[in-house]
This record gives structure tokens, C-alpha cells and sequence, in this order.
């Protein structure tokens, strides 16, 4: 499933919103990037990064000390994880045109560091409120709206279905998740939504999104902002 990961807000640390310039696409095919700026930043040149495993972050772009942000993905990307372990499902529901696609994904956050001194200072994620953001982060609980990662694939492949299947919050609580899948992956970077939705309660334990749908979009939608937090 696509990771977890973090983000701040009034109430945990200086949170500000990161607004795309105007006329910013991110095709589907070629090289994906985008501009945008943090309001509030107040730090020196930093690097933007993301994560790949068994290797070392790599820069994709940049934070100036003027709050601008601005990265460019690279054209190709090592894609070795087989994508249909994680887009899945034990009763069948999912069909993939391709079973043998392989595929990277970046985390919902874009790691915000100083690559030559080995820093990590923050981090920013894409999605359509800062609850959610907060909840790709561990910061806050899981809660409902949309969020943005980059998927990059050799391949040409649709992922497309519908899983059910039964969690357990508390241990012994279950309760249904309904995974929805809409995925046209062309070969290069896609740009990859996550939308949850009926989020559910189960005592201490975390909220639960009982609704959940992945899909492949065009571009960001109007609504979508960045969200920045400190490290």
C-alpha cells in the first residue's frame, strides 16, 4: 500500500501551505515537476529528496531561501518492486493487464534536508487538506481527503477492482475496508491519488478509513496544496 508519512500544523509546529504556480501540469509521461512557495519559510537553501530503498536520497529539486519550491523528477528511475504485491488482493477482486509490471513509488512526503551535510530539516506533502497531511505524518489520526504521490513504471499497465477485507483496530474489533482501484499506469512518472473516506473509531486504536480509493490523475487538481512542516 502506498506509505505513510508527515506533516505539522497549528497546534503541533509551524505549518504553512504550499500553493502551486499557476499553470504547473503534471503529464503523464516525460519529466514531472512543479513550482510552488512556502509562505512562511524562514530557512537557508535547502534540497528536496526522496527516498528509494537500499539507497541513498536522491535530490530532486530545491527550497530557496526565498520559500521557493521547486523540483523536477527524474526521466527514468530504478523501478524494481513488482506491482502486484501491493496493489493486490487475497479474494481476487483486482485484475492487473500486466502481472509481471514493476513500478517506484515516492512516500506521500518529499523529505526536505541539506544532502551535503547529510541534515534532514523537514518535509512537505501534497494533498487536498491539512488533516490529512497531518495524518500521512503520524501527527495527527487518520482522517478524510486526498493525497498525491508519484508513481514511476517501465510499463504500460491497468490496475483496476475492488477489495474487501476485514482489519482489527483494537485487536479484536473487526471492520470492513472497501479498496477501490482505477489505475491507467503509463510508462514514465504518473501522478497517483489516494482519496479515504467513512473514517470509523474503534476505541484507542487509530481511526480507520473503511473507504479507500487509488486512481491515476492528469494533473493535481485546484484544491491540492503543499503542506510544510519542520523537522
Amino acid at each position: 500500500m502506498p506509505l505513510p508519512l508527515q506533516t505539522t500544523a497549528i497546534g503541533f509546529a509551524a505549518a504553512a501551505a504550499l500553493t502551486f504556480a499557476a499553470g504547473v501540469s503534471f503529464a503523464q509521461d516525460g519529466i514531472n515537476g512543479a513550482q510552488g512557495k512556502i509562505s512562511d519559510w524562514s530557512g537557508r537553501q535547502a534540497d528536496l529528496l526522496v527516498w528509494q530503498i537500499g539507497a541513498p536520497p536522491v535530490p530532486i529539486g530545491k527550497v530557496t531561501e526565498g520559500g521557493t519550491l521547486i523540483f523536477e523528477l527524474p526521466a527514468s528511475f530504478d523501478a524494481t518492486q513488482p506491482l502486484s504485491q501491493v496493489f493486490s488482493c487475497s479474494d481476487g477482486g483486482t485484475t492487473s493487464t500486466d502481472p509481471d509490471a514493476t513500478y517506484f513509488i515516492t512516500s506521500s512526503m518529499l523529505m526536505i534536508g541539506l544532502a551535503a551535510e547529510e541534515k534532514l530539516i523537514g518535509g512537505a506533502v501534497a494533498a487536498s487538506n491539512r488533516a490529512i497531511a497531518l495524518s500521512r505524518a503520524g501527527k495527527a489520526q487518520p482522517a478524510a481527503g486526498r493525497y498525491y504521490q508519484w508513481l514511476y513504471t517501465p510499463d504500460d499497465v491497468t490496475i483496476e477492482g475492488n477489495c474487501a477485507f476485514d482489519i482489527f483496530p483494537d485487536g479484536k474489533t473487526g471492520v470492513e475496508v472497501n479498496s477501490t482501484y482505477d489505475m491507467a499506469l503509463k510508462p514514465g512518472w504518473n501522478v497517483f491519488e489516494i482519496e479515504l473516506a467513512e473514517i470509523e473509531k474503534v476505541g484507542d486504536a487509530p481511526n480507520v478509513a473503511r473507504q479507500r480509493a487509488y486512481r491515476v490523475v492528469d494533473d493535481l487538481p485546484a484544491d491540492a496544496k503543499w503542506y510544510y512542516w519542520p523537522e
